[in-house]
């Protein structure tokens, strides 16, 4: 204290008394140590400094441990500090320093002075010894640190405050390059301290830093690895090849602006900061100081919120609750809107409101064997290119290749086989797997944000993009329809004439057990119409409501009509292709509610009895029939191809795609077909209600529009409609087949 207050008083005879002075580093004999010397203003300093030239001892130096620019540096650091900490910021706070372990206390100041450093990484300590790294220690801070013991230099240590969950993961000492690993739970991140010496073997250091790194997914690096950024030198490219194998990329600005370590004569980017994590934000700042001398790195991560599991909130129904009160209800006999009434009623008595997470999506073949196989052999690859003439490293490239292809064609095949098993029977989930095997684009069900229409301009608003959907999807057919040639033949003069007219005046009634057959053959994973009934709902209810609704049926059938809430279509526009804003680039998927799919099987059965006992339905259709499908018609079609190219005969193919078929069937011409072929009164009564008045809506987050189709749509059936167009279509092909030579049509396969 006397001294140096005497060396002082010669430099300025004024200076008050201060307020504590200690010496710095570790004592040693034969050697000075300096001394700080603090001061309770900022103003004796510089005045200090001011006459530190008349000082005549040329082996006494002054000079200050801050600039006035990182005095103001480190209160703007504070201030921000301690405003983020009042916000309610919880951020990771980590704080770089090349330091001696003798300058533990400046440390000690450090930390006071940034009170809220949740991790501080040291290269380059010099710690000797055991005792050594558990005497250096923090208040409120546990010490981890790898250290020489067999020479000084080296070593590597990080501190973590105490409120923070964390757990030393490795600390390894190799060829003088230092690695030293610390989790931090809270925040999921490993913090990793390296210290490479320029002496050492930098090929040797990236086989090992690479597999460090590969051993990580979430990782921040701090250290001093003797490669400076701002050189285009072969190690450098080397290391930075390897970072980015590995995921990894460097946060430092490559500037001389933000050097880490300055001299006189040159500016060296020599201490680095890397991470492999993606998608968050960091701070970042160069901090200079008279600590040491390389610069420190003060760095600063968001809170780690791991990616929360997806809830979904659903709307559930209470099935035995839903049971019982459809049992106790008063019997409805054969109203069909007073059974819908209380299936209604009965459903919003039950509902349930429930959440389910969804699970993350999962990988399929790729595995982490086989991203381990894949590293192996690219590590390999690397020594192999940094060094081709070892015969030795060559060859087990060679092999590891060559296992690892061996083994991914060995697990994918493995996997897309079980894959395929597990398919057997379910073809919807066939085709799944196939298109993404063969890369097919998904079809997404969404309404685009905009649509562009040529006589409108750009359609933005969300209920005027759901009613030009619906206006499209109801006249396109009409509009296709108008380009066909304006002679039309007369319908009833084409219709095919059959030679005895077996009449069918009414559809025979259904039975109980045959309602009940349809309702158990019901896809349970249906949507739901937009009446909100849904397909396990109607079977939970199959035993109480059966008979009522067989008797709803049957008195449909007698009278001729079609419950018009039955025919109410909720319409998803399907993306095909092409420029999304292009209405005409959606197809329209329709799903209708499920009672309608009951009462329309039934009718189908009928409808396709009377055609088949007449035979009124063309030989040459396959689509749509039953025991018929596209593999029987190009069996057939192969067949009939051989036979006439072995008769020598000519045989020519003509493949027509029919745009939009039955969207442009027309109504009337249908009805006339259907007269004309002998269906006739309530059965002719109940199709042509079934035909008319339908309606659709289209849905776009939470707008609903409709339109009601009957005024201009021609569509005949809803894409989800059981009735299968066969019988529709058939009716327009067979005239054409009667009219034609046998051997011109023969495959239709609508």
């Amino acid at each position: 204290m006397a001294q140096a207050m005497k060396i002082i008083k010669t430099t300025y005879p004024e200076c008050p008394d201060p307020i504590y002075v200690h010496r710095l580093g570790k004592y040693t004999i034969r050697k000075n140590r300096p001394i700080r010397v603090s001061f309770s203003s900022p103003e004796i300093t510089k005045l200090i400094l001011r006459n530190k030239t008349t000082q005549k001892d040329s082996q006494i130096k002054i000079y200050s441990d801050k600039t006035i620019h990182q005095q103001q540096q480190m209160k703007e650091l504070k201030q921000e500090l301690e405003r983020r900490i009042q916000n309610g910021e919880n951020n990771l706070v980590i704080k770089y320093i090349k330091v001696k372990s003798g300058k533990l206390d400046e440390l000690v100041c450090i930390v006071s002075a940034l009170h809220n450093v949740h991790v501080i990484v040291l290269s380059e300590t010099w710690i000797k010894s055991e005792d050594e790294a558990q005497r250096l220690k923090l208040i409120n801070y546990t010490h981890y640190y790898n250290y020489r013991s067999y020479s000084r230099g080296g070593g590597v240590s990080i501190y973590v405050h105490n409120s923070l969950e964390h757990n030393y993961i490795e600390g390894k000492s190799e060829e003088d390059n230092h690695y030293l690993w610390v989790h931090i739970e809270k925040f999921s991140i490993d913090i990793g301290a390296f210290y490479k010496p320029a002496r050492t073997n930098a090929n040797n250091f990236f086989q090992t830093f690479s597999s460090k790194l590969q051993e990580h997914n979430r990782a921040v690096i701090f250290g001093d690895f003797n490669f400076d950024l701002l050189k285009n030198e072969s190690s450098v490219n080397d290391y930075k090849t390897i970072l980015l194998e590995n995921g990894f990329t460097i946060l430092n600005k490559i500037n001389k602006k933000f050097c880490t370590r300055e001299t006189a004569s040159s500016k060296t980017i020599l201490d680095h900061v890397t991470t492999n994590l993606k998608n968050h934000d960091f701070h970042m700042a160069i901090i200079e100081s008279a600590l040491s001398d390389h610069k420190q790195i003060y760095f600063e991560i968001k809170q780690y919120e791991p990616n929360p599991t997806l809830r979904v909130r659903y709307e559930a129904v209470n099935y035995q609750g839903l049971y019982q009160d459809m049992l106790n209800m008063d019997y409805i006999n054969d109203d069909y809107i007073r059974l819908e009434e209380a299936i209604l009623t009965a459903i919003k008595r039950n509902k349930l409101t429930k959440f389910k997470f969804l699970n993350a999506p999962k990988n399929d073949w790729i595995n982490s064997e086989v991203i381990n196989k894949i590293n192996k052999r690219n590590l390999l690859w690397y020594q192999y290119k940094k060094n081709p003439d070892n015969t030795k490293i060559k060859e087990q490239f060679r092999k590891e290749r060559t296992k690892t292809f061996e083994y991914i064609q060995k697990t994918k095949n493995e996997y897309y086989f079980k894959a395929f098993k597990n398919c057997d029977g379910k073809s919807s989930k066939m085709w799944q797997l196939i298109n993404n095997l063969t890369n097919n684009k998904i079809k997404h069900n969404f309404v685009p944000s905009k649509l562009v229409e040529p006589s409108q301009g750009t359609i933005t608003d969300p209920q005027a993009i759901c009613e030009h959907f619906n206006v499209f999807f109801a006249k396109i057919g009409i509009f296709l329809a108008s380009q066909f040639p304006s002679q039309k033949p007369n319908a009833t003069t084409n219709t095919v004439q059959p030679n005895n007219i077996n009449k069918l005046t009414k559809f025979e009634f259904t039975t109980v057990e045959e309602v009940k057959l349809i309702i158990n053959n019901l896809k349970s994973n249906s949507s739901k119409g937009i009446d909100g009934i849904s397909v396990k709902a109607i079977k939970c209810l199959k035993d109480p409501i059966s008979e009522c609704l067989t008797n709803c049926i049957n008195r449909c059938l007698q009278e001729g009509y079609f419950p018009d809430s039955l025919k109410f279509a909720k319409i998803t526009p399907i993306y095909k292709s092409g420029p999304k804003d292009d209405p005409g680039n959606y197809r329209p998927i329709s799903v209708l509610p499920v009672v309608s799919k009951i009462f329309e099987k039934i009718m189908h059965q009928r409808l396709c009895n009377f055609l088949n006992s007449n035979s009124y339905l063309f030989q040459g259709q396959y689509g749509f029939r039953s025991k018929s499908n596209t593999l029987t018609a190009t069996i057939d079609l192969i067949t009939k191809l051989k036979t006439k190219i072995d008769q020598k005969h000519v045989a020519v193919g003509i493949f027509i795609d029919l745009k939009k078929a039955f969207d442009t069937v027309s109504h009337d011409i249908l009805i006339s077909k259907l007269i004309e072929l002998g269906i006739d009164a309530s059965a002719l009564q109940l199709l042509r209600s079934y035909l008319t008045n339908r309606f659709q809506t289209s849905k776009k987050r939470r707008v609903t529009n409709l339109y009601q189709s009957a005024m201009s749509k021609k569509k005949v059936l809803k894409s989800d409609s059981e009735s299968e167009p066969e019988e529709w279509f058939c009716l327009d092909c067979g005239e054409a087949y009667e009219n034609s030579n046998e051997e011109w049509i023969q495959y239709i396969m609508c």
